[in-house]
């Protein structure tokens, strides 16, 4: 059963689009924000979304690269989506496999 309520799934699905639309016209591959989002949705652990989490800007580095995450745009975009899915950040730890470090 997935422990990850249908609407919080949808939540951060709609937080991951959004974030999607801000950093593909920078060129950046979306695909690993849209895997985490998706496997959280699915009930997964992300440690993408816990990194958002941590840090909006480490997130952003690390999905977008050094020279794109400077561009204002982009990291705009990084720190609205840790915005969005910071009420969600319980389940989203929770996700996480302990002991994995």
């Amino acid at each position: 059963m997935n422990p990850v309520p249908p609407e919080v799934g949808q939540a951060i699905i709609t937080a991951c689009t959004t974030l999607a639309g801000a950093l593909a016209p920078a060129g950046v591959d979306i695909t690993p924000i849209t895997i985490g989002c998706q496997a959280f949705a699915n009930g997964q652990g992300s440690f993408l979304l816990q990194t958002f989490l941590d840090s909006p800007q480490l997130g952003c580095l690390l999905l977008a690269g050094a020279p794109v995450a400077n561009n204002p745009t982009v990291a705009a975009g990084c720190v609205t989506f840790a915005t969005a899915i910071a009420p969600y950040s319980a389940i989203i730890a929770s996700l996480i496999p302990t002991g994995f470090f």
